[in-house]
């Protein structure tokens, strides 16, 4: 039986560890000014699309782009997705996994932190961290950020955290070793149960998007002069996904909420206001986005 995470009780607030909820709708605040970098985090070497139920010739690619994000705001700074490979994995030359490089591969050329450094951060001056979900390859740099501010989908934060998850030594079957996050435990946590404000003035928003994993979420940045933007995880991979109405198997038997739903509640907010859709894995788009130190605003 999973035991429950540790230092969590309900409802008490403990120091370094609060309790939230929240829901949020279109307009409600006026935001303030982002700032957003994309940087390059890997890539996820694959064959053919079937998984995600794809043909071959429904594609342009079958590899996918792994990137990471920092979100620069007048209260604090967002990271936003961490990698498929540790920084010193990547700067120590074991930058492919495995060596080969073929199909399954997954390569990095450059660490998140070197890309942070490039625009004058450090993993320790990140104040806010959120990721879409927590499979291995937008985790994989997580105890780096373990002095932000963590802000997760509660039933992610018990996945993360079962009995089943600490045990974990391997990446495999979607999932980091436990060691790779061990540390965000004992950091400042805010288990999220919805939509939620990152920076309380509605610019920067994380969407409950769930089904690819039961605390899947997005992010929703509002830029001034480029429009809206949505960081999407995991909800598609490929644009021929959207375009087609296509997904994997597997998630069309979620109970509602689900990949259905939340792609729905993302179609819905853009039609509401404007702006774009990234598909963070869609190595096409991803190819023609600026990157850091290159920024969006």
């Amino acid at each position: 039986m999973a035991q429950a995470p540790r230092g969590l009780f309900y409802p008490t607030v403990l120091p370094g560890f609060l309790l939230l909820s929240g829901c949020w709708s279109p307009g409600s605040l006026e935001p303030t000014a982002p700032r957003l970098y994309v940087m390059d985090c890997g890539q996820l070497n694959r064959g053919p699309p079937t998984r995600y139920g794809l043909s071959a010739d429904e594609v342009e690619t079958f590899d996918l782009s792994d990137p990471c994000y920092l979100v620069v705001h007048r209260y604090g700074t967002l990271i936003w997705d961490l990698g498929i490979l540790p920084d010193d994995e990547v700067e120590a030359g074991l930058n492919v996994q495995p060596p080969e490089g073929g199909v399954g591969s997954n390569q990095s050329f450059r660490s998140l932190r070197s890309q942070l450094q490039e625009i004058g951060y450090t993993p320790g001056q990140v104040t806010h961290l959120a990721f879409s979900h927590s499979h291995w390859d937008h985790i994989a740099n997580a105890n780096d950020f373990a002095g932000a501010t963590w802000m997760v989908q509660r039933e992610e934060y018990h996945d993360m955290f079962s009995e089943e998850s600490r045990a974990s030594v391997a990446r495999g079957s979607g999932h980091q070793p436990f060691s790779a996050y061990a540390k965000l435990e004992s950091g400042t946590t805010v288990l999220l149960d919805g939509d939620h404000y990152v920076f309380g003035d509605g610019s920067v928003v994380l969407l409950k998007t769930p089904c690819h994993t039961a605390g899947h979420q997005s992010l929703l940045i509002h830029l001034d002069n480029y429009g809206p933007v949505v960081l999407t995880g995991d909800l598609y991979h490929f644009a021929a996904e959207r375009t087609l109405a296509r997904m994997p198997e597997g998630e069309r038997s979620c109970a509602a909420p689900g990949t259905t739903e939340s792609r729905q509640k993302i179609e819905r907010l853009l039609a509401a206001i404007g702006g774009e859709l990234w598909i963070q894995h869609d190595i096409i788009q991803f190819s023609g986005l600026a990157k850091a130190p290159k920024f969006y605003d």
